[in-house]
């Protein structure tokens, strides 16, 4: 175990460097998660505290989960754009039809590539599914009030915030095929209109009428108890985990009712400078979990040893999955919407994925014996690491070509067609 001094030593470090190295690596093919997960590596190969390590049910899974409701909430308020059914189209696409394809596609390829048995195949594929609003930061929109984003920034921002939630039920469908439990129409029916349809949409509600009761509180109260009045931006952390374990109390999507309540309080929100004093707080916190989570994450491949059990096999799956399992799915998704071929391809090559698949393993874990455990995690931490490296290396190049993509959208935007380009 880490002394107890030196690990309050380490956490003071960590926060300064999580402030201080985006500002050292930025002209660089590096990003935070890259240097976290290999400062991770070379802590337990140089210590040997073999303890460092991301475990179900331990202080690791605690912290992923922190960091990754924060994030969800941080993506949340980075949308000023409104929320009309019309004008989220490429989300509802991306979230209702390459979701699904996505799922099955790597489904697809684990059970032909790497030997999955098709019912544990399904749960990885739903376990990695989700992209990451933390790890996806760089291509996302801008803080609140930056203006309106291009289409590509605004897809990857929302997609990340909502589809963390939008895997679970996935998850739930995946342990019913492990356990052997015979799906018939009338369980599929009931899984797809309670799990998936109505949960879902019960926890937006609630995200959403605490996110418009925050702001309304402050239109009806006397001006002296109005909350901006305190300055305290942590409210965005109150907010975060009041939504999410309402949630969870009643057995609704925790991720999607804070995502919901982060959007409700962006879109009404009247005062732009505190609101971007609680996404700051959400950010700067969620950013600072993640880089906790992949020094963990990072002593963890090394301590057990897990890119020893990746096969080329692997390797092939990993590639498949973002190269052509997710252009394949939002190609799909997006055929017939009016989105140009530049947009497609841009929003098909960021399929990032983070956080909420090493949450959803430990998540697994926990909750049933998988008959290939080790092959299951070693194929969630390959995935994840080639993840951090690829889209880390080539975020910035990608970013250049933003700029050209945001000036021929904002020719659009003032037709009513603008919305779904």
């Amino acid at each position: 175990m880490i002394p107890e001094n030196i690990g309050f030593a380490a956490f003071g470090a960590i926060v300064i460097i999580v402030a201080w190295l985006p500002l050292a690596i930025r002209r660089l093919p590096l990003s935070l998660p890259m240097v976290s997960v290999v400062a991770g590596a070379a802590m337990v190969f140089l210590s040997g505290w073999g303890s460092v390590q991301l475990r179900p049910n331990g202080i690791g899974e605690k912290i992923v989960l922190i960091a990754l409701i924060l994030s969800v909430m941080a993506a949340g308020l980075r949308i000023d754009r409104p929320f009309r059914i019309r004008d989220w189209l490429i989300t509802w696409r991306l979230l209702g039809i390459a979701l699904p394809l996505s799922i099955a596609g790597i489904a697809l390829c684990g059970w032909w590539l790497i030997g999955l048995p098709a019912p544990v195949a399904f749960l990885v594929a739903a376990m990695i599914s989700p992209t990451d609003p933390v790890l996806a930061a760089r291509v996302q929109t801008g803080p609140p009030g930056s203006g309106p984003s291009d289409n590509v920034r605004f897809a990857l921002t929302s997609e990340a915030g909502l589809n963390d939630g939008l895997a679970f039920p996935f998850i739930l469908l995946g342990l019913q095929l492990v356990s052997g439990t015979e799906l018939a129409a009338d369980s599929l029916a009931k899984w797809f209109l309670l799990d998936l349809l109505l949960k879902t949409a019960v926890a937006a509600a609630l995200g959403a009428v605490l996110g418009w009761g925050l702001v309304r509180s402050n239109q009806i109260l006397p001006q002296r108890f109005h909350i901006v009045q305190s300055g305290n931006a942590l409210v965005a952390l109150g907010l975060t985990f009041l939504a999410y374990g309402l949630a969870e109390i009643i057995g609704v999507n925790g991720f999607v009712a804070v995502f919901a309540a982060a959007v409700a309080l962006r879109n009404k929100a009247e005062l732009l400078d505190y609101t971007r004093e609680l996404y700051d707080a959400a950010e700067h916190i969620g950013h600072t979990g993640m880089a906790v989570v992949l020094l963990l994450f990072g002593g963890t491949l090394v301590a057990s040893n897990v890119l020893g059990n990746v096969s080329w096999a692997m390797i092939l799956w990993v590639f498949a999955t973002f190269f052509v399992v997710r252009p394949l799915s939002v190609a799909a998704a997006l055929l017939g919407s009016g989105v140009s071929w530049s947009t497609t391809l841009l929003l098909s090559y960021f399929g990032i994925r983070g956080l909420a698949s090493i949450f959803y393993a430990s998540y697994v874990f926990s909750n049933t014996k998988l008959s290939q455990e080790d092959l299951v995690w070693t194929s969630v931490c390959v995935t994840v690491l080639a993840s951090i490296f690829i889209y880390g290396s080539t975020a910035g190049a990608m970013l250049r070509v933003l700029p050209r993509q945001r000036a021929s959208v904002t020719k659009k935007t003032s037709s009513p067609q603008s919305a779904a380009s």
